[in-house]
């Protein structure tokens, strides 16, 4: 983003640390970091003016039931009220008489709502607020107390909202937070990963090579790709699953995979760089990437994938379908997946290709045509920066 605006300011939610200050000396940005900023007189005045804003009142009275659950709702309602006390006045600081300035938050939650509230009584410097959506930020059956704050207040508020996926744009659209004409324009941005030096090489293949990236949680369902590998090698007799990532579902995984899968045909990797997962990739050729979890935004892992050539096997939940058109990249799965007759049904498919070259290398150059189409991250930062800037370069979706 540095290439398209003169400065740029970053407010961390997390303590100052080491890394952001070698970020910030790196790219050249200024930062505020939020962790560190203690409660103190002045926040909790801040506070109570804040809780004197008609609108505050119409979010409780809407939102907020006299039981535990209408609690939980009220402190977090407060929770986003306490980080714009927090962050209103770094921004005020930053803004210069001559300067343009655009707020922009990487989430819709409390960031949104913040630089939302600078509509009003708006002053001239400030030429666009917009936010970014991805998942946990917008689905609100993905957050813990099945609720987001503000979601009216910020629809009406923000002047764009850039979605990674059509069904983020789809399920928003849905929801119907605003009645009035004059409310956010919906854009869909996908997100991106950068390009790599190398593709996957599929000409010298004797051994069916399986991938998967992620953290080990219920979430992501690794005891599903446990169970595929299963299939897959009562079909051929060279195979290897390869799993990165860690998590706090490791030690039941492993133990799951030591019980039904032969000894030499998996590993686990823990948690390793960017940099060498890239590495993994260019040594072993993985010959699918796989994704089984129960939601999903779009999988970065997935994109990352896709970069260099690898087909990706899915399920069709989340924005699944953006990155994976079904026999073209790879194979998109029913929702439903876990079923018998399903894995069976896939595990035949996934052979099917392997043993097939020709088409194999050919889902292979798919997978890397389509991300650089939609997923080339250099192209999509450009294009919503410049966006950002005059509102023009992506068309609104509906």
């Amino acid at each position: 983003m540095k290439e398209y605006f003169n400065s740029i300011h970053v407010i961390s939610y997390d303590k100052c640390n080491k890394k952001i200050e070698e970020l910030s000396k790196k790219y050249n940005f200024t930062f505020d970091t939020l962790g560190d900023k203690k409660f103190d007189l002045k926040r909790a005045i801040e506070l109570i003016k804040w809780t004197k804003e008609s609108y505050l009142k119409q979010e409780i009275i809407k939102e907020v039931s006299f039981n535990l659950s209408g609690l939980k709702r009220l402190l977090y309602i407060f929770y986003y009220g306490n980080y714009y006390c927090k962050i209103k006045n770094i921004i005020y600081d930053n803004i210069e008489d001559n300067n343009d300035v655009y707020l922009y938050s990487f989430w819709l939650s409390r960031a949104a709502y913040s630089i939302a509230v600078f509509n009003i009584n708006r002053i001239p410097q400030i030429k666009r607020i917009v936010s970014r959506t991805h998942r946990y930020d917008l689905y609100e059956e993905e957050n813990r107390y099945k609720f987001l704050p503000f979601r009216k207040f910020i629809a009406e508020n923000l002047d764009t909202i850039y979605f990674s996926s059509n069904d983020s744009n789809m399920y928003y659209k849905n929801k119907k937070y605003s009645k009035k004409e004059k409310q956010a324009l919906c854009k869909l941005s996908y997100l991106g990963t950068l390009s790599r030096e190398f593709t996957v090489d599929y000409s010298h293949k004797n051994k069916l090579t399986i991938v998967s990236c992620a953290y080990i949680s219920k979430r992501k369902r690794l005891d599903l790709i446990v169970d595929l590998i299963k299939k897959l090698n009562e079909q051929v007799d060279e195979i290897l699953w390869i799993h990165i990532g860690s998590g706090e579902l490791e030690e039941k995984i492993k133990s799951y995979a030591s019980l039904i899968l032969d000894k030499g045909i998996y590993e686990f990797k823990g948690n390793v760089e960017d940099k060498e997962i890239f590495e993994i990739y260019k040594k072993y050729n993985p010959d699918f990437f796989v994704n089984l979890s129960d939601s999903e935004g779009i999988p970065v892992s997935l994109l990352e994938a896709l970069s260099v050539g690898i087909p990706g096997v899915v399920r069709n939940i989340g924005g699944n379908s953006d990155a994976i058109i079904n026999n073209f990249n790879g194979i998109l799965l029913s929702p439903s997946f876990p079923n018998e007759q399903l894995m069976i049904e896939t595990a035949n498919k996934i052979v099917s290709i392997y043993t097939d070259q020709k088409q194999h290398i050919k889902m292979s150059l798919n997978a890397r045509k389509l991300w650089k189409e939609r997923f080339d991250a250099n192209s999509n930062i450009a294009k919503m920066c410049m966006d950002i800037i005059n509102g023009e370069t992506i068309k609104e979706i509906g």
